[in-house]
């Protein structure tokens, strides 16, 4: 089994903030804080990952995590699995990553309107909007709920999850964009 490295870091990072070109992948694996960040448990660093965007506050993250919890460095004999990732992550058995790959298809190819696209989303809710929202602990279990009620009424639900600033649990919205769409591919192909 492969440890955590700056490439697998890279790869996770870029199936959740999308696909960096080649300068920027390449100043990514340089940067300084990598082996900072890379001195954590790999689930730790996987959990920063989904929450923080920018290296910095990937850090700080891991090391707020690890006062409270008293975790410093990782073993070296703790390792990164994509098995593992996948049961942490709560991606599902083969049955639902099927529903969900299938559930992608018809949406893509469904036409999309090009005006209700956005390249980008950045999706911030206020407390009120939230409380008023569906809560869905994963990904997996937003999108199946989709799924679902698609089922229901004989059709593909155009709405898309994402990970609600207020409460830190998924929502689905009718805001879509091209980025939550490829990422959701790669993360389910």
């Amino acid at each position: 089994m492969a440890k955590m490295n700056p490439s697998k870091l890279l790869s996770i990072w870029e199936s959740y903030w999308g696909e960096l070109s080649s300068n920027w992948a390449e100043s990514f694996l340089a940067d300084v804080r990598i082996k900072s960040i890379l001195r954590f448990d790999d689930l730790m660093i996987l959990q920063a990952v989904q929450e923080n965007k920018k290296l910095d506050q990937i850090l700080n993250a891991l090391e707020k995590k690890s006062r409270q919890q008293g975790i410093h460095e990782k073993s070296n004999e703790k390792s990164f699995s994509r098995t593992n990732l996948d049961n942490k992550m709560g991606l599902g058995t083969e049955s639902e990553i099927g529903e969900i790959k299938q559930w992608l298809m018809e949406f893509t190819r469904d036409k999309l309107n090009p005006d209700e696209v956005v390249t980008w989303l950045n999706v911030k809710t206020d407390i009120e909007t939230c409380k008023g929202k569906k809560r869905y602990g994963n990904e997996k279990d937003a999108i199946l709920a989709l799924i679902r009620l698609g089922k229901k009424n004989g059709e593909v639900i155009k709405q898309l999850p994402y990970k609600c600033n207020v409460c830190r649990e998924y929502h689905n919205s009718h805001l879509l964009s091209r980025e939550t769409i490829e990422n959701l591919q790669r993360r389910y192909s």
